[in-house]
């Protein structure tokens, strides 16, 4: 298996490393702080490979490249800020003493006391915002192919839910989600690093990542792909953890991590 890094600003060097011969990208992480990205190969079938010599095997570097944060990456997308208050805005969960041994929590957000929350295509809310400058980034570098879809621009509806973890031993075993809808998972982080592991299928050995406030994750949700991901950790010793506006504004981000999924339902084919 080769995984790349690569700044998405950089999207002449980007467009260069096309899918190699037999294979598709399984997920696809763009990172606020580095503004990098990463992808993970899987096998399908030879009809479905663009043209392009280059494969991502011959790619055996990583780059790191100073970039702008997500917000400004999706173009005037909605900055961590607004997400977090859309967040708190409909946040129900019950108060109770804090335990001796916390774990994570799942958020109750819905009004009818479950946990997420829905949203139509073409509805005007900062998680559709989000979902859609996240895939206008992708169409423009010529990335949508990455998620194995036609057109992943168009979808029927978005469930978003929040995980709450508490530093420093919040955790999430390793896990693998069993869809059978076609969803993808955009996965947005806030607050508090957490070291984060993923694993496809023809990865070698799971990867280790610093998932900061502002990152997003990209992945199929299906059996079929098989991504392994879990949390180790919240890294209480992360520079960009503790302050900036999010802390100040709700200073639960001084000691925890939401990891803040945003579940896609692809558009149905007539």
């Amino acid at each position: 298996m080769a995984a790349i890094n690569l700044s998405v600003g950089a999207a002449a060097r980007l467009l260069k490393l096309r899918r190699p011969a037999n294979r598709q990208f399984e997920h696809y992480a763009m990172s606020k702080d580095k503004s990098h990205t990463f992808f993970s190969d899987q096998k399908i079938k030879p009809a479905r490979r663009p043209a392009g010599a280059r494969t991502v095997r011959e790619v055996d570097h990583v780059d790191r490249l100073n970039g702008p944060s997500w917000s400004e990456l999706v173009r005037a997308g909605p900055p961590e800020l607004q997400l977090a208050e859309h967040i708190d805005r409909h946040d129900r969960t019950p108060v109770k003493p804090r335990p001796m041994d916390p774990q994570p929590r799942t958020l109750i957000l819905g009004d009818d006391g479950g946990p997420s929350l829905s949203y139509a295509f073409g509805e005007t809310s900062v998680v559709n915002l989000m979902v859609e400058r996240c895939n206008e980034h992708l169409k423009s570098h010529a990335n949508l192919h990455v998620l194995g879809v036609e057109d992943i621009t168009r979808y029927s509806a978005i469930k978003m839910a929040t995980i709450s973890y508490e530093a420093p031993n919040g955790s999430f075993p390793p896990h693998v989600d069993h869809c059978t809808d076609g969803s993808l998972v955009y996965l947005a982080s806030l607050g508090q690093t957490a070291n984060f592991t993923i694993k496809s299928p023809s990865m070698a050995e799971v990867r280790r990542l610093k998932f900061r406030s502002g990152d997003i994750l990209i992945f199929d949700a299906g059996s079929d792909a098989s991504i392994l991901h879990g949390v180790v950790s919240i890294d209480e010793a992360a520079p960009n953890a503790p302050t900036g506006a999010l802390a100040t504004r709700f200073p639960v981000f001084r000691n925890h991590r939401y990891g803040v999924q945003c579940r896609v339902f692809r558009e149905r084919q007539r």
